[in-house]
């Protein structure tokens, strides 16, 4: 199948909204849906993908890292955080871009980052230069979060339970190593078993290196230290953490350190 468009999909709300926009401009024959399965998703994701590909009709793609998350971490016997996404590169965008080249090299990539993402879509038209790239849902009419999740209910579609929650994306299960205090504070009180797999996987880095290694970090007194989640249980106790610090996902889009 040669295909004109190929939908970026990660599960989420606006990603979905994307796919019905490059349907309609495209036709569900020239359009396929791409999803990267990190290993980490919530198991309400995988249904909400199935009733997605359902109502729109076209074809979609699995593509995923065998290593997975575990593996990845041991290969760079590292925790991944904001300053060194590797787990973003490796389970995301290197896969996704071999099967572009092997499949669709010509193809639209089309992302599901809306009209409040400047910075973002910015970045990832950069990264994927001369490769034509849309983002649907950064043109009008613009619909925020909430009014693309009422249209996703009235499709018959339940969306996704992390929304419900709280959680700003429903990927990586709630854990994304990109959020803030805030967020993975959320994770501790929602999604306990997520919280506790990233606590072990600190613990387990931190023992091989002979130092803290962690996805969060403490800025008080004006001096930058690790601040591992075990440690963040504490705070979160006491609500003694930054409750305005919800970080930022950016896969695909680029900008991430790696060093």
């Amino acid at each position: 199948m040669s295909y004109q468009c190929v939908v970026n999909f990660s599960g989420g709300v606006c990603s979905f909204m994307a796919a019905i926009r490059a349907v309609e401009r495209f036709g569900k024959a020239h359009v396929v849906l791409l999803f990267a399965d990190t290993g980490e998703e919530d198991a309400d994701l995988y249904r909400f993908v199935s009733d997605c590909v359902r109502h729109i009709g076209c074809d979609i793609v699995t593509v995923k890292n065998p290593l997975g998350m575990d593996g990845i971490i041991d290969s760079h016997r590292a925790i991944p955080n904001n300053r060194m996404a590797f787990c973003t590169q490796e389970l995301k965008q290197e896969i996704c871009d071999a099967w572009l080249s092997a499949n669709a090299p010509n193809a639209v990539r089309v992302f599901g980052f809306d009209w409040t993402e400047g910075g973002r879509i910015a970045r990832i038209v950069a990264r994927l230069s001369p490769i034509p790239v849309w983002m649907p849902m950064a043109d009008a009419p613009y619909l925020m979060k909430n009014v693309m999740l009422d249209r996703v209910r009235e499709l018959g579609i339940e969306p996704p339970r992390l929304y419900g929650m709280g959680f700003q994306h429903n990927n990586c299960g709630g854990g994304c190593v990109k959020a803030g205090q805030a967020a993975w504070a959320l994770t501790l009180e929602k999604t306990p078993d997520v919280y506790a797999k990233w606590e072990a996987r600190e613990q387990r880095v931190s023992d091989l290196r002979g130092k803290p290694c962690s996805i969060l970090r403490d800025r008080r007194g004006g001096v930058t230290t690790p601040l591992l989640l075990s440690e963040f249980r504490n705070r979160v106790e006491q609500r003694s953490f930054d409750q305005l610090d919800w970080g930022s996902c950016s896969c695909f889009s680029g900008g991430e350190s790696n060093e």
